[in-house]
């Protein structure tokens, strides 16, 4: 379930709804890596710059980001590192998925298998328990915070930053 348009941009910034999905499937990812990349949990949690233990973590923090667009102070917190880390591998994300067909190649693999599963399962138990519990005004001005922005940007030709 890829999300999609301003209700994307009201998920990527509610932590709630990160931490939910953390918590019901930050075990079930941890175990995928083994089965994937050979990391197990206690390298995967680690500060060990090994190829294999970075490439698992950079397609995890990447597939939470732009796939299930997980908050990235939650996705840092969950595997131990900081916010900007997981901000900046989603800035490289692009060329590395473009240019480095490891990266790639590891990437498309793990989110199909992860995605297969998790898409199967329900997550509107997950969307109702944090997102849906908002109140309808509170989404509603959040949007329409976002769209003035957007119309800025288009305006000022693209120079106003959040």
């Amino acid at each position: 379930m890829k999300h999609r348009g301003l209700f994307n941009l009201y998920l990527q910034n509610n932590k709630d709804y990160s931490q939910a999905f953390v918590n019901r499937y930050g075990e079930f990812i941890v175990k995928s890596t083994n089965i994937i990349f050979g990391v197990n949990k206690k390298e995967f949690y680690s500060n060990k710059r090994w190829a294999h233990m970075v490439m698992a973590r950079k397609v995890v923090t990447n597939m939470l980001t732009h796939y299930y667009n997980l908050h990235p102070t939650v996705i840092g917190e969950w595997i131990g590192k900081d916010r900007s880390t997981i901000i900046h591998n989603g800035k490289k994300h692009a060329d590395w998925h473009r240019y480095h067909n490891e990266y790639k190649e590891a990437f498309n693999t793990f989110v199909e298998f992860v995605s297969d599963i998790i898409d199967a399962d329900d997550l509107k138990d997950v969307m109702a328990t944090t997102v849906l519990e908002k109140s309808k005004d509170e989404m509603i001005d959040y949007l329409r915070k976002e769209i003035f922005l957007l119309k800025q940007k288009l305006k000022n030709g693209n120079k106003i930053k959040n």
